[in-house]
């Protein structure tokens, strides 16, 4: 998630970098259909999230699932 005191952060290291962009490269926390149960546990405990979206291998911004 993001957060005012996050965004007030990134705000004074870039103020021109494009959120999206940036977020897609940095946080984008995802796995593929072919990925095991573990490695989705393992990205979800190391992130603390409790929902890992799954996306297309060849296209990320395609989502398979949630």
């Amino acid at each position: 998630m993001i957060n005012l005191a996050w965004l007030e952060g990134e705000l004074e290291e870039g103020a021109d970098k494009k959120l999206a962009i940036w977020w897609m490269r940095r946080f984008f926390r995802h796995i593929h259909a072919d990925h095991g149960l573990d490695l989705a546990l393992e990205r979800m405990g190391a992130n603390q999230i409790e929902i890992l979206p799954v996306v297309n291998r060849a296209d990320v911004h395609q989502l398979e699932a949630l």
